[in-house]
């Protein structure tokens, strides 16, 4: 199959390629059609079979890049988590491409059964952790919610078992690059593995490296029975990342979660850290989403 052309496919046994070829979509596109813009959500990724893409960056197109290669895949942002796109693809010539659905192809799982999903998702994240690096990155969160559930017929402990050996070489690399993976806890709403962060802490301690902490999230830690403030202490100092929201999916002030006692617990314990705004619901766009969010926690932390 043409697809075995890229590196996220080539070593790929046939089984697991009969999979991904039935949930590949056909799309054919005209001469200057957008496949998808920054405005769009990254929820899919493409392989070019005929014809040109175009992808730029920035409103006067200052970076661009032109997919030609039958097997070339873009949309990358889709596979890294990201919630939007991060360039524009347009059509330069009528284009043939196929379609996959991140959340379908993320099926390989580091708790999969199959102990060659588990070694070639280990070598994903180390090339990932590569490119964190590569970039100058020195954080890679771990979220994927419904890529790391527990598969039918497959107990808790195995599925934490199987985890913890996938994480061994990718923690191991992150520790050469300079670069710590967080791992996030995250409601049981989103997944049924890892879901407090009790629990996100007592995975990544039993490798026992200070490059394999946990993130927090303000959305995921109101599903706790804890208050936010209280798992912010206890979690200290296993947590590496801070991740803003409300409960509602939105900013950190567009809903009814105080984070002045949140601020004064981070302090409380000593996290120097990014705090970073991570949203769900775009309904006021971008730029008021940011700013706003940026002026309330400017004035919770009192920066």
């Amino acid at each position: 199959m043409f697809i075995r052309q890229s590196d996220l496919f080539k070593e790929l046994d046939e089984q697991t390629m009969t999979e991904v070829s039935k949930i590949m979509v056909e799309e054919s596109y005209k001469n200057g059609d957008l496949i998808y813009t920054e405005k769009d959500r990254a929820e899919r990724f493409y392989i070019l079979w005929e014809g040109r893409v175009k992808l730029s960056i920035g409103t006067g197109a200052e970076i661009d890049y032109t997919v030609s290669k039958r097997g070339e895949i873009f949309g990358w942002s889709s596979l890294v988590d990201r919630a939007k796109y991060t360039a524009r693809a347009q059509c330069v010539e009528p284009t043939k491409v196929y379609g996959i659905d991140k959340d379908k192809i993320e099926k390989i799982l580091s708790n999969h059964p199959d102990a060659g999903r588990r070694e070639r998702t280990a070598r994903y994240f180390c090339e990932l952790v590569d490119f964190c690096a590569d970039v100058g990155g020195r954080f890679m969160v771990v979220g994927s919610p419904k890529q790391r559930n527990v598969l039918p017929g497959v107990t808790m402990e195995q599925a934490w078992e199987w985890a913890t050996g996938t994480f061994g070489e990718p923690v191991a690399r992150a520790a050469a690059r300079g670069v710590t993976i967080c791992l996030e806890p995250l409601s049981p709403a989103e997944t049924n593995f890892i879901n407090t962060a009790a629990e996100a802490i007592r995975f990544v301690g039993q490798l026992g490296s200070p490059h394999f902490k946990i993130i927090l999230d303000v959305k995921a830690m109101s599903s706790e029975s804890k208050p936010v403030p209280q798992i912010i202490r206890e979690s200290w100092p296993h947590f590496a990342y801070f991740h803003a929201n409300d409960r509602n999916l939105k900013g950190p002030g567009f809903g009814d979660v105080d984070f002045r006692p949140i601020a004064a617990s981070l302090k409380e314990v000593g996290y120097d850290g990014y705090v970073s705004v991570e949203v769900f619901q775009f309904e006021e766009g971008a730029e008021v989403i940011a700013t706003r969010s940026l002026e309330y926690l400017e004035r919770t932390f009192e920066v």
